[in-house]
This record gives structure tokens, C-alpha cells and sequence, in this order.
């Protein structure tokens, strides 16, 4: 007689057995037909290079797309993955924030201005996209309603931190560091020096600022870099010349 262990060792077996032989069928298939493989390559890879969804629209579809639209809607769509966010444009967020008109378009107007004029570091379409959608203090910690962009620094701060705060420093004209110091004055009275001036007191950005992404933003000549120009005596231009990547009027054209 068979035991019933032996009878499960044989309808294992036999399960087995049956396993193996649909796989090698399915195997004869595949090698009998090569056309399946290719097909599924083609979409394998078509699924890997493509966006995220499973419709490939190629970049101008998405660069057309974006040139419809508002400024808040472009912000969201280019916040849905990285290759939208790569397709955004200065030219997209400049001609559709001015035609939108409102806080955008006066915080577009201001940033060209310094742009053109080179006292800024030159913002990444991404972050001029952000600046035109902008609503509070973009300094840590503050947390204020802000409508437009500094006009003076290009920075979305708040009247407060741009005024009562150490983000900026002043030097009064009446000091004697200002009448003796030649250099001081050619720094600060520099056209492509960011500051405004105020019952005779040049107010500069007191030091470079960084975005919480890691990206420069703001004034090219802080109170620190004059500082740090006029103690090892070099001329402003010495410093723009560090920075020459910084700022790129060409875009603009």
C-alpha cells in the first residue's frame, strides 16, 4: 500500500511537473514569435525616457501648454514633477505674468529693471515663477503678507525685514568713513550696486542671500562684499569679475 505521504510527494511532483511544462510552452511562444519582445521593449523604454503619465507629449506640446497659462496655474503644473518643472521658461513666466497683470506683472516690471541693469543675480525660471506668484516674507521666520518684490534688491521681503531688521545696513553720508574712504564710495555709488538712499544714508543688503533651495538671489554687492573689497583694497569690478556668471543680460533680449 501507498501511503498518503508518498501520494502528496507525487501530486507535488506532478504540480511541478505541470508548472515546468506551461513555462516552456510560454518560452517556445516567445522564441516562435520575437515580435512580443520587441514590443515590449519599445514600451519599457517609451515608459522610462517619457514624463510620469503614460502619455508621451513631446516639449513644445508642453512648452504651448504653458504659454496658456495664468502664472498660478503654471505654478502648479510645474510643481507636479521635475520635467515640468525643466520646461518652465523666463519667457513663459515674464509674458504671462504681464499679461495677467495685477501683483505679477508689477513684480515682473521691477525684476527686469534690475535685471537689465545687472545688479542681481540672475533668478532661475523656476524662482521668477515663484516670485510672480508670491505672498508672504520669503526671509526664515517671518511669516508676513508681501504683495510685490523689493524693487530696490529684488528679494520678496517684507516691509518690516527690509527696514527694521539686520537684513540691511545703512552708511550715513555725514560719516567720516564715507568722506575719507574713496573706494567706499565708488562701491555704493556704483550703477550696478544695488541700495536706496534715504535722509542722506545709503541702505544696502547687509549679506549674500541664499534661497532654501541653495540658489543665489538677491543684491551682487552686499554691505559684507564692500566691506571685504575695501579692506584687501580692490575695486568693485574685481568682485563682478567673480561673479560674471552671476548675472545674464542676453536672456532678456
Amino acid at each position: 500500500t501507498i501511503g498518503a505521504g508518498a501520494i502528496g510527494a507525487i501530486g507535488a511532483n506532478g504540480a511541478d511537473s505541470a508548472i515546468d511544462s506551461v513555462s516552456r510552452k510560454r518560452c517556445s511562444k516567445d522564441e516562435a514569435n520575437p515580435d512580443v519582445k520587441r514590443k515590449k521593449k519599445k514600451k519599457n523604454r517609451f515608459e522610462s525616457n517619457g514624463p510620469s503619465s503614460h502619455v508621451a507629449l513631446v516639449d513644445d506640446v508642453f512648452s504651448i501648454v504653458l504659454s496658456m497659462l495664468a502664472p498660478r496655474e503654471m505654478l502648479r503644473l510645474g510643481c507636479c514633477s521635475k520635467y515640468l518643472m525643466r520646461m518652465v521658461t523666463h519667457e513663459h513666466v515674464m509674458r504671462n505674468s504681464i499679461l495677467s497683470g495685477g501683483h505679477a506683472k508689477m513684480s515682473m516690471e521691477h525684476m527686469m529693471k534690475l535685471m537689465s541693469e545687472r545688479k542681481i543675480f540672475f533668478p532661475s525660471a523656476f524662482r521668477l515663477l515663484r516670485l510672480a506668484n508670491g505672498q508672504r516674507c520669503e526671509l526664515p521666520g517671518c511669516t508676513s503678507l508681501v504683495h510685490t518684490i523689493r524693487p530696490q534688491i529684488g528679494l520678496f521681503v517684507c516691509w518690516t525685514c527690509f527696514t527694521k531688521t539686520d537684513a540691511t545696513s545703512q552708511i550715513p553720508a555725514s560719516s567720516n568713513r564715507w568722506t575719507e574712504d574713496h573706494r567706499l564710495r565708488d562701491i555704493v555709488q556704483h550703477k550696478r550696486t544695488a541700495h536706496y538712499t534715504y535722509q542722506r544714508k545709503f541702505y544696502l543688503w547687509s549679506k549674500p542671500f541664499e534661497t532654501s533651495g541653495g540658489e543665489k538671489a538677491g543684491p551682487l554687492v552686499t554691505l559684507e562684499d564692500t566691506i571685504r573689497l575695501t579692506s584687501a583694497k580692490k575695486s568693485i569690478e574685481d568682485h563682478f569679475a567673480s561673479v560674471k556668471d552671476s548675472s545674464r543680460p542676453e536672456l532678456l533680449e
